[in-house]
């Protein structure tokens, strides 16, 4: 089985995020970590916040549900709006991150990326209808 780039698993505009969609999503997440470990394996004094490891830097945090940063570093993080939050990535990284999250309570909610630069992301968290909503959340930015 061939698994999906990274941009492409995502729910597509409007899609709403039933509990097989978002299986078949965190199923292939988890196949790109294993080939992304595979290209770049980490020692795990390589793992922090804006460390680079083998050509590729990683920054992973946890982001409170208020937008306040809890875990991590090489990034601040803010909340715009209910389930709005933009992650900042200090400093930029040098390509475009692929960026894949999870709530921190690790229930049916769902975790998108909107905008996505060098700088920064944009997160948008929403329940398990579909409507946003201030959850906390972790992620790992890998560029």
């Amino acid at each position: 089985m061939t698994t999906p780039p990274f941009n492409e698993l995502r729910l597509k505009p409007g899609e709403k995020p039933t509990q097989e969609r978002l299986e078949e999503l965190f199923e292939g997440y988890a196949r790109n970590f294993e080939d992304l470990y595979q290209m770049f394996p980490l020692e795990a004094s390589d793992i922090s916040g804006g460390v680079k490891g083998n050509g590729a830097r990683i920054v992973r945090g946890a982001v409170s549900s208020a937008g306040a940063p809890t875990e991590g570093s090489g990034f601040t993080a803010s909340k715009s709006g209910t389930g709005i939050y933009t992650v900042v990535f200090t400093p930029p990284f040098a390509t475009v991150p692929e960026v894949v999250g999870v709530d921190a309570q690790g229930t049916q909610r769902t975790f998108c990326t909107g905008t996505r630069n060098k700088a920064a992301v944009t997160v948008v968290m929403s329940n398990g209808a579909g409507a946003a909503e201030n959850i906390a959340f972790s992620f790992i930015a890998i560029g």
